[in-house]
């Protein structure tokens, strides 16, 4: 049954899949609670912690999850001028609109063979998505808290299915990790890297860069990127040898944005043009924000 679900998707289209029996994540409870107790969770994760670890409460009839992964890795390379450069998350289309339509087109795969009910996710889940993924075998936790697929690199989009069916067979995690490695943690520039394997997200620009209202402008004003930041995936060694996406859905080369164009686009403007792209949902006001930020930097 298990190759059915290797074969199911490489007919969808899916670089990476696995499957592990539903069941707590209860050995990373402690850690979450740490989390909650010293200010390191972020907005964008479920504040109960019991639904951050227990699959029945998003699925009451949950009996096995299925973790899929497709590659982003590209090779391009930015210009000297691209100064309010986009992570490489949001090149080309949203990636939640290309994995869910991966996803569906699986589940249709699947259902051909078997019936089920199921329901997926990505980027939306209450679970902690990383810690299925690296319990599936998509891949090992670097010490950059990334899934890193020792083919794929980290530059990889998850996604899980949720689902009534049992399997004979379940996938194995990979036994591997960084070693002595620590190249991302002393190249964090906000130390949001605080141990080996754990990220305080409110020092992280990535959540920063994504942050409306009040944040911490010291932080801020050491960006690099206008959306996300790939600092410590572009200096990983596991992703100097990675082939590029084959998927061309992120092979739109917009690479940075501007702020004078910004500037001169109204809100319905910034939707027309750039609304197919993941950076697009925070709007563009705190894009504005953020290219006011990194170019005033670069003035001085």
């Amino acid at each position: 049954m298990l190759n059915w679900l290797y074969e199911s998707s490489k007919k969808a289209n899916i670089d990476k899949i696995g499957v592990i029996e539903s069941k707590s994540l209860e050995s990373i409870e402690d850690y979450l609670k740490y989390r909650k107790t010293h200010d390191m969770e972020s907005s964008f994760e479920d504040a109960d912690i019991n639904r951050r670890i227990n699959p029945q409460l998003s699925f009451e009839d949950v009996k096995s999850i299925i973790v899929v992964a497709i590659s982003y890795a590209n090779d391009y390379v930015y210009n000297a001028n691209d100064l309010c450069k986009l992570s490489r998350s949001s090149f080309g289309s949203d990636y939640h609109n290309v994995l869910e339509s991966r996803i569906k087109e699986l589940i249709d795969i699947m259902h051909k063979d078997r019936s089920f009910s199921c329901q997926y996710s990505v980027d939306k889940s209450s679970l902690v998505e990383r810690e299925l993924a690296s319990r599936a075998g998509i891949g090992y936790f670097g010490k950059n808290t990334n899934i890193i697929n020792p083919e794929l690199g980290s530059f990889i989009f998850l996604g899980i299915i949720l689902t009534d069916l049992e399997f004979n067979k379940y996938s194995k995690p990979i036994e591997k990790d960084c070693g002595s490695c620590r190249i991302c943690i002393d190249n964090c520039p906000t130390k949001a890297l605080y141990d080996d394997y754990k990220l305080n997200p409110n020092r992280c620009l990535s959540y920063i860069s994504q942050s409306k209202g009040d944040v911490d402008l010291d932080l801020l004003n050491k960006m690099d990127y206008v959306y996300g930041c790939d600092i410590c995936q572009e200096v990983c060694p596991m992703n100097k040898s990675v082939k590029n996406s084959k998927h061309q859905e992120f092979n739109d080369t917009v690479m940075s944005i501007s702020k004078n164009e910004l500037e001169e686009m109204s809100n319905r403007e910034f939707k027309a043009k750039y609304g197919h792209m993941a950076f697009s949902w925070r709007g563009k006001n705190t894009i504005l924000r953020n290219c006011k930020i990194i170019e005033e930097k670069h003035k001085k």
